[in-house]
């Protein structure tokens, strides 16, 4: 079967405000990124590094991605964002726990997970998804940063490890940009 293409007009714009005029502008999702941790990273970390953008083969981006210095993410425009979280956690000590908590760069929490392992050298995977209202791309709030913490009774040592690698998504970030503000 063929594909045909309808133009935005001959859709009846009293039905499809969105379509009046035949323009899609601001509807739909117009930015999707993802980014990986590239190596694994242990203890306290604030912001968690190293990041890069996911660049294996079939790896889709759409639109003008994130950018990221230092761990601190760049929203590229205004708009209701999605950010999920994914992260492969090994604790080197027993009865502890490993906090990740997605914070503007003010230090403002917008996303809290706590990962749990209950024996020394087991595995968890902790993931949260949050939506945030990025209102203006140059102000501080509006910049984001992923931070590790520990706690436990192991002797409070802090040895959570998030596993990164530069060929495969251990731990990562997905961005998507849902619609306009």
């Amino acid at each position: 079967m063929a594909f045909s293409k309808i133009a935005a007009e001959n859709l009846g714009g009293s039905t499809l405000p969105a379509l009046a005029g035949g323009s899609l502008t601001g509807v739909g999702i117009s930015v999707a990124d993802q980014w990986r941790l590239s190596s694994s990273s242990q203890g306290d970390k604030d912001p968690i590094l190293p990041w890069e953008r996911i660049d294996s083969t079939y790896n889709g981006t759409l639109g003008t991605g994130m950018s990221m210095s230092s761990g601190i993410f760049t929203f590229p425009q205004t708009g209701i964002w999605k950010v999920e979280f994914f992260g492969f956690v090994t604790r080197t000590q027993a009865d502890d726990q490993v906090h990740f908590t997605l914070k503007n760069v003010s230090n403002n929490d917008l996303a809290f997970i706590k990962g749990h392992v209950s024996d020394a050298d087991y595995n968890s995977v902790v993931s949260f998804s949050v939506l945030l209202d990025i209102t203006d791309v140059s102000n501080n709030n509006n910049k984001i940063k992923l931070v590790q913490s520990n706690s436990g009774t192991a002797d409070g040592v802090a040895s959570a490890k998030i596993h990164g690698d530069s060929t495969r998504n251990e731990s990562g970030l997905t961005f998507t940009r849902l619609g306009d503000t």
